[in-house]
């Protein structure tokens, strides 16, 4: 099977013989290509981070393990000399070539810090809490992050960024909201991932943002209106992706990514509302905008986004799950739901099919 790579250069050679572009059009598509081609992690550099990260444990917890018979001095010594090994070595590696060692290394400095904010408070008996230390962890991770550019200290300072913010609440169960610093902090970041380059980071704090809002809601028991919300805020980001691709690529970034993390904010806010729901009645109403919204997911960006048809599937067979759940009992009500949404989507297939159609011929007429 061809790579991406390759299949991306066979369109443009099939561009170019069809006069679609011309010779330096080509080239520099070509040469764009060629340049982004080792950009993703491979098989090799996934194992050496995992090797490196694996290593740098084991050292750390030798040193745990031995900890009240190493002299104090030697001990803040071992700590310091493994977090700048690990920061020095990764720059190395970077300016060698070697990205995957260097961001490798770079995330044995990140945790060498955090277990140093452990191990030196517990030394010195400094007073302080676990959310404070990883408040702390978060913000030099970031700090570093910027500073060496590195797109996986990015990631890592959004998970303890998120760590934080679940900190911040005992749990879903008590009137203890998320604290509101963590919107700002989302800001920081996604800023930050732009001038590291990290797509991963900014999809991690666009979930992040949807678990403190689903957080925010079921703190606040039974508020319907906050999971409404955070459904149509996601459709509002789905629209935006597609029918404002420019400015979305602009301001997101993500590609086919923003339409199916949209779609999948439509589901959970939805979903947070109809568990709120006990009236048979509602669930089939939400059940109703619910089954609109794949259709209209599907029908404006499922052709060419793999992903979102995934989604949108896996979505349809769980509000039909929730529906046999929530009117078990009344199979004949149910098998009535059931056979009219069959004959609403085989209309909208149909309809589909037909506009696809049209659209095709108009591009053909077009083309000739």
């Amino acid at each position: 099977m061809a790579s991406y790579t390759e299949r991306v250069k066979a369109e443009i050679s099939r561009w170019q013989a069809g006069g679609l572009i011309g010779p330096e059009t080509a080239a520099v598509l070509t040469r764009d290509i060629d340049m982004r081609r080792g950009a993703g992690f491979s098989l090799g550099t996934v194992l050496a981070m995992l090797a490196a990260i694996l290593i740098g444990a084991a050292v750390l917890l030798f040193v745990a393990a031995n900890w009240e018979g190493i002299p104090r001095l030697l001990r803040v010594a071992l700590l310091f000399g493994l977090l700048f090994a690990g920061t020095i070595g990764g720059a190395v590696a970077k300016i060698r070539g070697s990205s995957g060692i260097g961001e490798a290394l770079f995330v044995i400095s990140a945790a060498t810090f955090g277990a140093s904010l452990a191990l030196i408070g517990q030394m010195y008996h400094l007073s302080g809490d676990e959310v404070q230390a990883i408040g702390t962890w978060g913000v030099a991770t970031a700090i570093a992050s910027a500073l060496l550019r590195s797109p996986a200290l990015c990631v890592g300072a959004v998970m303890l960024a998120v760590a934080w913010m679940l900190g911040t609440t005992s749990g879903f169960w008590n009137e203890h909201t998320p604290s509101a610093w963590f919107l700002a902090a989302s800001l920081l970041l996604w800023l930050l991932s732009f001038w590291v380059n990290s797509p991963l980071s900014r999809v991690g704090v666009l979930l992040a943002l949807l678990l403190y809002g689903t957080l925010f809601a079921l703190v606040r028991g039974g508020s319907e209106m906050l999971s409404l919300l955070i459904a149509l805020l996601s459709a509002a980001v789905f629209a935006f992706s597609v029918w404002m691709p420019r400015e979305a690529a602009r301001f997101f970034a993500l590609g086919a990514t923003l339409p199916a993390l949209g779609l999948l904010g439509f589901y959970w806010g939805m979903g947070l509302v109809q568990i709120q729901v006990d009236d048979v009645a509602a669930a089939f109403l939400l059940a109703i905008v619910v089954f609109g919204g794949t259709a209209l997911a599907l029908w404006a960006a499922g052709r060419d986004n793999r992903r979102l048809r995934r989604l949108a599937y896996a979505g349809f067979t769980a509000e039909l799950v929730y529906l046999y759940v929530q009117v078990l009992g009344t199979m004949l009500d149910t098998a009535t739901l059931f056979l009219a949404s069959g004959f609403a989507f085989a209309a909208i297939a149909v309809a589909i099919r037909r506009i696809e159609r049209r659209f095709a011929r108009h591009v053909e007429g077009t083309a000739s």
